[in-house]
């Protein structure tokens, strides 16, 4: 699976989320996609297709997801799937916190996700991130 296909999944699965992928030359390591809801906080997301066990992250990605898990308080993901997963297996898509990218290199995709699964990641970033009240219009 390619990363561009598995982006599409993302959006196809996340959807409590508003997606915007961002592609960007001027920013080394920037997330690749950003997350936006009325009722849930903004989160980062950096989509890696897992090679064997492998989850290739460059020095800038792994950076940059530290960064912003620290600047944002917590929002800022990693989320993986091995190249010739089965999509529908409920453990082949998990999600990182970006705080352990650097274990994340070590040990790839053995690393323990803070949730595997669409519906369960779902339920956690809305358990996690949807604190903020909804605003009048």
């Amino acid at each position: 699976m390619k990363e561009a296909q598995f982006v599409k999944l993302i959006k196809r699965n996340l959807t409590i989320y508003n997606w915007m992928r961002i592609e960007t030359t001027t920013m080394a390591g920037f997330p690749d996609l950003i997350g936006v809801s009325p009722q849930l906080d903004t989160i980062f997301v950096e989509a890696k297709v897992a090679i064997g066990n492998k989850i290739k992250l460059s020095p800038h990605q792994i950076s940059m997801g530290i960064k912003l898990w620290r600047d944002t308080g917590g929002s800022s993901y990693i989320i993986a799937i091995k190249e010739h997963a089965k999509p529908l297996r409920p453990d082949s898509v998990k999600l990182y916190e970006t705080r352990i990218s650097l274990d994340l290199l070590e040990n790839g995709v053995n690393e323990p996700p803070t949730a595997e699964g669409w519906h369960t990641i779902c339920r956690y970033l809305q358990a996690v991130h949807g604190s903020r009240p909804k605003k009048p219009r």
